[in-house]
């Protein structure tokens, strides 16, 4: 039995469902010390911890999507969850039953332990600024993602499309390394942009991970030939 905060469930849920989709449509919800959120679709990753009344402890995962909806049709402060072994009831102002599927583990890529605090806002201004202009295809003529130079005390992104380039530039505290010919896709870029507050950035074979408090996640990159 868990009671948590009916706001913090809601974005949890919701923002969950977001990264969830087919191979792994699912959220994956522990109940320990906090409550976490864990969902992938192979490709984008997150962990979001929120504070809870944990009654006992455990782990249970329920289709993305159906939680989603659930959770935007809750009313109340307080959202009550109790579980068997086959479904899990939600109350908040209304009663959901939702089935539990099969439990799986949702492997998370490791943090980093090189990374750099920025500022949400600027991170967000730069990939708004320079996404436009990514380019369609591993061709000469453009980059099918945007290039993230680290600087002594910044960080330089820049896209083209072959017509087109964009730069901008992103001030940092501390420093992490861009791994070669390392790109950030389209998706990675609107994730990125829709981070706030303080962001530790980091990078690693494949992948571009921002860390904000407890919440984690993670964008795959890809590996360009191009110029």
């Amino acid at each position: 039995q868990i009671h948590v905060d009916r706001a913090a469930f809601v974005e949890a849920a919701t923002k969950a469902a977001s990264f969830a989709d087919d191979p792994m449509p699912i959220v994956r919800i522990d109940a320990g010390e906090r409550v976490t959120f864990s969902a992938t679709n192979n490709e984008r990753f997150c962990r979001l911890v929120i504070d809870g009344n944990v009654g006992k402890r455990g782990a249970i995962v329920v289709d993305a999507h159906r939680i989603a909806a659930v959770a935007k049709g809750l009313t109340g402060s307080v959202v009550e969850i109790t579980s068997t072994d086959s479904r899990m009831t939600i109350k908040g102002g209304a009663t959901y039953t939702v089935p539990i599927v099969d439990p799986i583990d949702i492997m998370a890529p490791e943090f980093p332990d090189e990374h750099a605090d920025v500022n949400g806002a600027a991170l967000a201004r730069a990939m708004t600024a320079t996404s436009y202009a990514i380019g369609g295809g591993l061709t000469k003529s453009g980059v099918p993602g945007v290039w993230m130079e680290q600087r002594p005390d910044e960080v330089l992104v820049t896209s083209t499309d072959g017509h087109r380039l964009a730069h901008s530039a992103f001030a940092t505290k501390g420093r992490f390394t861009v791994p070669a010919r390392t790109v950030l896709t389209a998706e990675a870029c609107k994730g990125l942009a829709s981070l706030g507050g303080v962001v530790s950035l980091a990078f690693s074979i494949g992948w571009v991970h921002a860390r904000i408090g407890s919440d984690v996640y993670a964008w795959r990159c890809i590996d360009s030939d191009a110029p």
